[in-house]
């Protein structure tokens, strides 16, 4: 109430009407940096310009569409395989608006969970977590355009 909704200029054709969020590099920016953060990045074994002032499509294992490295387009894949990450992975992840691939495989002291994976539900197709621990893989089927997901070696139990 009382403030006006403004255009997204930089918001991409959306599957959705209604959409309510402008995600920008910014944003992605953000997001990176709470992973590098929560997941212990100065530890990490390739850490090549993540929390520097480059665009965030220059840091080690980024990749953004079309292989664009000036930040003019979205984040699409996340190549963190058995890089070191340690903690708990930030569920903001799942909100990079273009993300098509996360591969955080091979980093045995990383805990995943699918807290906020229906944010992902559009664009999510390729999920790397073999490796990693996870004590359930509860809200994984909210991601609808899901096509590869792999969780072998993660001690799974239960039904």
């Amino acid at each position: 109430p009382g403030t006006p909704c403004l255009p997204c200029h930089h918001l991409k054709d959306v599957e959705f009407l209604g959409h309510t969020r402008c995600d920008n590099f910014t944003s992605e920016r953000d997001t990176l940096s709470k992973l590098f953060i929560a997941t212990g990045g100065e530890f990490w074994l390739d850490s090549k310009s993540w929390q520097s002032e480059a665009p965030v499509c220059r840091w080690s294992g980024v990749l953004c569409e079309g292989g664009d490295l000036q930040d003019t387009r979205g984040i699409t894949s996340l190549k963190l395989e058995s890089n070191g990450l340690s903690g708990i992975l930030p569920s903001e992840i799942w909100s990079l608006p273009s993300i098509r691939l996360f591969n955080g495989k091979g980093n045995p002291n990383l805990f995943v969970d699918f807290e906020g994976l229906a944010n992902a539900a559009v664009s999510l197709e390729r999920l790397y977590l073999s490796g990693v621990e996870m004590a359930s893989i509860e809200g994984v089927s909210a991601a609808t355009s899901l096509k590869e997901l792999h969780l072998t070696g993660n001690e799974l139990k239960g039904k």
